[in-house]
């Protein structure tokens, strides 16, 4: 990355272009890696769905609706955004009420 004077950017925009778009794609790329770790961590819970598995299903979903949100995929966002609607209504139903925190916060 070299120096960019402040003649450059404000003579030219090609350069504020250039550096927009290096950063969209650096940013794109993060949020790709996050909720490709995101989902690793959701395949790796366990299949017996403790009370804490269904918390962080919901916990998972949100956080893959929100990057998505930033990647500007909102059909992707959406569909996180119910299913971990759905995993806290769910998790309603079935958990204690030392949970009902753990809910709250995600709500």
């Amino acid at each position: 990355f070299y120096q960019i004077s402040f003649n450059e950017i404000t003579n030219q925009s090609s350069v504020l272009r250039k550096i927009a778009k290096i950063l969209r794609e650096y940013s794109s790329l993060y949020y790709f890696s996050q909720c490709k770790h995101i989902r690793s961590l959701e395949k790796s819970m366990s299949s017996n769905r403790t009370q804490l598995d269904m918390i962080l299903t919901a916990r998972y979903n949100y956080k893959l609706g929100y990057f998505n949100e930033f990647q500007g995929n909102k059909q992707n966002s959406l569909k996180y955004y119910r299913i971990c609607y759905n995993s806290l209504v769910d998790a309603i139903e079935v958990l204690d009420e030392e949970w009902t925190d753990q809910i709250e916060a995600i709500a």
